[in-house]
């Protein structure tokens, strides 16, 4: 931007030497007729007069694009080749960096050319007023001519120096314009290469990341049937082990009553046992006197003896069928 404004304050300069030139008396071509003889070294060339009076729309066009904007432009393209597609979302970025600057750039280029645009407008109306004056000062001409035509020579050719770099200037713009133009269209074909090259990777990691989704899908379907195969079999373990230890439990509670009954069972055959010893001590202390009396009597000792075997067998019988019932 610095270009412009340098470009700017030379503009009323080159103004005020228009204006000047403007004002000044311009001489033309003698005719034939003409009474008045000029010294030679007085006169103007020809040439010098048909640079002077050419129509100045025909000069050639220029661009207003300075260095600092070459120079930004030049720094988007660094930028562009420097660019690294690593991640989707800096390229977005990045992309988006350089198309501002390239909407900055294209708006430098349209506001140089509006600047150029008026003027030439401006170049065009200073024309119209060179001609419109050279009307009027050649009808005054020969009334001043013989006082200022040494003066206005050499005004004349300062003028036509400054037309001539003002030409050159032209030239020059208007080079400098293509070559920025040629620039802007090969920003504009990096610039689309980039952006295809972006959306291919964004649509690369976009399949890739869907991939994977499915796959995490997948995966996590198996885990869930594997993880419910277990939890229906681990269903089916716990209940057969409470199964299991419910009959267990109703083992115990068999075990426990049947030890119970063979307990009762048992205090009742303890109770008889000792009955029928009391019983027995008692018939082995008759048998004891029976026994001193037979000793004394050995007559009666054989009905005794007799009697005593059936008394023990009967009593061994009574005793057998007393114990089937708590042992079977």
């Amino acid at each position: 931007m610095g270009g412009a404004r340098s470009s700017d304050v030379h503009c009323p300069s080159e103004g005020r030497q228009m204006n000047q030139l403007m004002n000044q008396p311009i001489s033309r071509p003698r005719k034939a007729a003409d009474p008045v003889h000029e010294p030679a070294n007085q006169r103007v060339a020809p040439s010098t007069l048909h640079i002077l009076t050419s129509p100045i729309k025909h000069w050639p066009c220029r661009s207003f694009l300075n260095s600092s904007e070459e120079a930004s432009a030049e720094l988007v393209g660094n930028k562009l080749t420097s660019l690294h597609l690593t991640h989707v979302e800096e390229l977005k970025q990045s992309l988006g960096d350089v198309e501002s600057k390239l909407t900055e750039c294209r708006s430098n280029l349209a506001e140089k050319c509006a600047r150029y645009e008026a003027a030439l407008d401006s170049v065009q109306q200073l024309e119209h007023k060179l001609q419109s004056a050279e009307e009027g000062v050649l009808e005054a001409r020969n009334a001043t001519l013989h006082k200022a035509k040494e003066c206005q020579g050499i005004e004349i050719d300062g003028k036509i120096m400054e037309l001539s770099d003002l030409n050159t200037k032209l030239m020059q713009l208007q080079q400098e314009k293509i070559t920025l133009m040629e620039f802007n269209e090969k920003l504009k074909g990096d610039v689309e290469v980039a952006q295809k090259k972006a959306q291919e990777d964004l649509d690369r990691v976009t399949a890739e990341k869907c991939q994977d989704i499915e796959n995490l899908k997948w995966e996590y379907k198996k885990e869930k049937s594997d993880l419910h195969t277990q939890l229906e079999i681990s269903t089916i373990q716990r209940q057969e082990a409470e199964d299991t230890v419910e009959a267990l439990k109703r083992k115990v509670a068999d075990g426990e009553e049947e030890q119970r009954i063979h307990e009762r069972k048992g205090v009742t055959l303890l109770k008889d046992l000792k009955k029928q010893l009391m019983a027995e001590r008692k018939r082995a202390d008759r048998l004891q006197e029976k026994l001193s009396q037979l000793l004394t009597d050995p007559a009666q000792l054989t009905a005794i003896t007799i009697s005593d075997k059936t008394a023990r067998r009967y009593s061994t019988e009574r005793a057998q069928s007393s114990l089937f019932p708590i042992f079977g």
